[in-house]
């Protein structure tokens, strides 16, 4: 049954939540069960005339070729734009709108005919472009699961604050020091403050604010009108934003006296590391303060925090979110494909499990082959939630880079779990489309990952690319250290009395890595540029310097564009052309 054809409509959800946030209740309070279930059998879409298996497998070690024809690149679009109707739960989403009834023209077929018209003004097409210009055609979709080649099809909004503001509240008024001299907060952008005023924790542990804004690019600077020495004053204040680089993946420690367990994945790749994590999870259960550092996590597999949870709580927690998944050909193909994926990265000892789904979804893509088996969609299934004691304070230290089962941590953790205070930045929003399947197409190889699966939330309050807010905004490369402040200063406050002498011992704060530091990428990068750079030099060693010469220049253009679109370790490749261009002067025949 189509979707236009159903009484239910998105409109009649959104109005009831705005009536609810209008009128001061809770969303939970004012959406029932049924009501849920009614606005996601709305978004079940079924896929019809969906393509053979035969021509939805992929090769999981294909590669793209450097250019494809006109025609081919044409039959790659019309692929992709098929795969998204037959095997993605996001596509009646974007197809209807959100908070509106369905358009007269259907964007997604819009945004075909576009591309088509596009894809005809050239002859030759390389696989990049190509997926650049579905991407920019695809502008109305916003879901951080979604992703062709390496596009991903959401703009994450990011915080961006002033990094030299620490604005404090005193009797309903905002102040802050600049110059030495204080400043009454007036306006910001000619309006009220409030929008831009996040609470926030700063080094010495105490309660103040961040001027700032969420924003999916740069903004501009905030015009900041203020009070000083009884003149009205405007101000333009630029916006940073913070950038956490990792140095571990998994550790447990003690910073200040705290115990801080530091997660960085839920892959089941690293199942070794989390069980004996999940472990000894049990251990803190009683100590007063428990901080849980998931910076840079991107997800992997709910069971992992789950898991943790339990271990550390003694309760399982559930997903606030109502879930149910398009079962077609094609996405279940799509999922045979992303475990076909995952089995030519693994080693062997780790295989076993992968090859198990692998085998599991081949079956029950095969039942289609059978011309009676119709696409459907899972039972909706809706959570009971019930409250989780527990006494010890846990902080989670969050960033813009936790994501799917990353962001599990939060929603199983927040407003379930007792006791619980976020600090950092919002998470990345990858949150309402999930479950990943994988595609080609046919002529680029370009791979092509699409969630089947709908989470709505229990409060129906959509997150994606905006994610999860934290209690403290704090920039992510400080917010363990202000936390960690902020529990000795008492600001974040122990609900168990303190042992004698818990924060006795001496806080030495955690060192960031800076912005430009490598990453392993960037160091293998670094260290093959490096080792061909001393070979080449011995090889030209008794040369002239023209070798030198071209190969410095080449070296030199080379790392400027590493550095520019992706590695830093073009900084090194650059540094070894510098050297060449050097030798190469030095070698020249001298005059007379």
């Amino acid at each position: 049954m189509s979707s236009r054809s159903r009484p239910w409509s998105i409109l009649t959800v959104t109005f009831l939540l705005a009536a609810g946030f209008v009128s001061g209740a809770s969303p939970a309070s004012i959406v029932s069960d049924e009501e849920i279930r009614q606005y996601l059998t709305a978004l079940q879409h079924l896929p019809e005339n969906e393509l053979p298996r035969a021509e939805l497998e992929i090769d999981p070690g294909a590669r793209s070729p450097w250019r494809i024809s006109r025609d081919e690149a044409v039959e790659d679009a019309e692929r992709f734009f098929q795969l998204l109707q037959h095997g993605w739960c996001g596509y009646e989403y974007f197809r209807a709108g959100v908070g509106k009834e369905a358009d007269a023209v259907d964007p997604f077929a819009k945004a075909q005919q576009a591309v088509l018209a596009r894809l005809k003004e050239k002859g030759r097409w390389s696989p990049g472009a190509l997926a650049d210009l579905i991407h920019s055609k695809l502008a109305f979709v916003s879901d951080c699961h979604l992703k062709l080649c390496k596009k991903t099809f959401c703009r994450r909004h990011e915080f961006w604050f002033d990094p030299h503001l620490e604005v404090q509240e005193e009797s309903g008024e905002y102040r802050f020091t600049l110059d030495d001299a204080s400043h009454l907060l007036l306006k910001v952008d000619g309006a009220s403050p409030a929008p831009h005023l996040f609470p926030s924790v700063n080094a010495a542990g105490e309660a103040i604010h961040l001027l700032g804004v969420l924003s999916p690019g740069e903004p501009e600077p905030l015009v900041v009108t203020v009070r000083r020495a009884g003149d009205e004053v405007r101000l333009r204040r630029p916006l940073a934003r913070s950038d956490f680089r990792r140095r571990v993946r998994f550790a447990e420690e003690r910073i200040g006296g705290i115990p801080v367990v530091r997660i960085r994945a839920f892959a089941d790749h690293y199942g070794r590391e989390l069980e004996a994590i999940v472990d000894r999870a049990e251990s803190y259960r009683g100590e007063p303060y428990v901080i849980l550092d998931i910076r840079g996590n991107g997800g992997g597999n709910t069971r992992w925090p789950r898991q943790w949870i339990y271990s550390f709580t003694g309760h399982s927690p559930s997903l606030k979110q109502a879930l149910t998944e398009l079962v077609s050909r094609t996405s279940m193909t799509g999922r045979a494909n992303l475990f076909a994926l995952m089995l030519e990265s693994y080693r062997e000892q780790e295989r076993p499990p992968v090859q198990a789904d692998f085998d599991r979804f081949q079956a029950e893509a095969a039942r289609f082959d059978d011309p009676g088996a119709k696409p459907y969609w899972s039972h909706v299934a809706i959570p009971h939630i019930d409250p989780i004691p527990n006494e010890t304070t846990l902080i989670v230290i969050q960033d813009g880079r936790v994501a799917s089962a990353g962001e599990g941590v939060v929603s199983f953790l927040m407003n379930q779990v007792e006791n619980v205070v976020f600090v950092g930045e919002n998470t990345m929003g990858a949150l309402t489309f999930g479950q990943l399947s994988a595609h080609r197409l046919p002529h680029s190889n370009l791979l092509a990952y699409l969630p089947i699966k709908l989470n709505v939330p229990l409060d129906m309050e959509i997150r994606e690319a905006r994610g999860f807010a934290p209690d403290y905004w704090v920039p992510a490369q400080q917010a363990l250290n202000h936390a960690v402040a902020a529990a000795r200063a008492g600001t974040i406050p122990s609900q168990v009395p303190l042992p004698a002498g818990y924060f006795d011992v001496a806080f030495v704060p955690e060192r960031p890595l800076p912005s430009w530091y490598p990453g392993k990428r960037d160091l293998v990068l670094g260290a093959v540029f490096l080792v061909a750079g001393v070979v080449f030099g011995v090889v030209n060693r008794n040369r002239d310097c023209t070798n030198f010469l071209i190969a410095g220049a080449v070296a030199l253009a080379i790392g400027a564009g590493y550095v520019f679109f992706t590695s830093s370790a073009g900084y090194l490749l650059g540094a070894v052309g510098l050297s060449y261009l050097f030798i190469g002067f030095a070698k020249r025949p001298k005059k007379g």
